[in-house]
């Protein structure tokens, strides 16, 4: 083999271990440097700090705790929801219907 054609064989080979090379290190998904919104209106969570100021993380009802708006009326909540009182409680919150 000639010096020209041993060149052009070595060129092959690196272009092609480098093609490998990028795709195998390359190939994976980058991670989402975004955070994950925090649960709105309704969405399941188990503390304050889940939920989009001003909503709080409060068990209403007894089997989940969900994202919802301190209310005195229905007024004060979103449309499709009701203000739940408890004579036992001090605070009334916002339930979807």
């Amino acid at each position: 083999m000639g010096d020209g054609q041993r060149d052009g064989n070595r060129l092959l080979r690196i272009a092609g271990l480098t093609s490998i090379l990028s795709m195998v290190c390359c190939s994976g998904k980058e991670p989402d440097p975004r955070p994950e919104p925090p649960p709105t209106y309704g969405d399941s969570c188990t503390e304050n700090a889940q939920c989009d100021a001003p909503l709080e993380c409060v068990a209403p009802v007894l089997f989940n705790t969900k994202c919802t708006y301190e209310c005195d009326s229905a007024r004060d909540c979103p449309e499709g929801s009701y203000c739940l009182t408890d004579a036992e409680e001090p605070t009334s919150w916002c339930m979807e219907e």
